[in-house]
């Protein structure tokens, strides 16, 4: 059975890489470009992993985070955050917000299918 990731960034191109990236290791991609739309997926599809973007218009990533690790329904589901912020302040908030990874932009795809692995082992998926 194919491993559902949903991919949140306000980035169409990145979406597009990402997906790219995932979809010939053999993930199902679904995506969303807002917070509140990544939140409605997050419960209706239930991923087995969200990767998601730290500045994003409506909501920012960390909102997004926060929200779906107080709902007992995505609490679960492991995030990786993925920004251009490459500073410290940044790493250590979305590991307090209980983000399972960090990876700063630009990453390699090598370097995020790692990270993903990495994190779905974990889970125990």
């Amino acid at each position: 059975m194919k491993r559902t990731v949903l991919a949140v960034d306000d980035e169409k191109a990145l979406l597009d890489l990402l997906e790219q990236a995932l979809v010939v290791s053999d993930f199902k991609v679904h995506r969303a470009t807002r917070g509140k739309d990544a939140l409605k997926l997050a419960r209706k599809l239930q991923p087995d992993l969200v990767l998601l973007d730290i500045l994003m218009p409506d909501m920012n990533g960390y909102e997004v985070l926060e929200a779906l690790k107080a709902d007992d329904k995505t609490a679960p589901i492991p995030v990786i955050m993925l920004s251009g912020l490459g500073d410290e302040q940044a790493k250590i908030k979305s590991a307090q917000l209980y983000s399972e990874a960090y990876l700063t932009k630009p990453f390699t795809t090598a370097e995020l299918l790692a990270k993903i692995e990495e994190v779905l082992r974990r889970k125990g998926d």
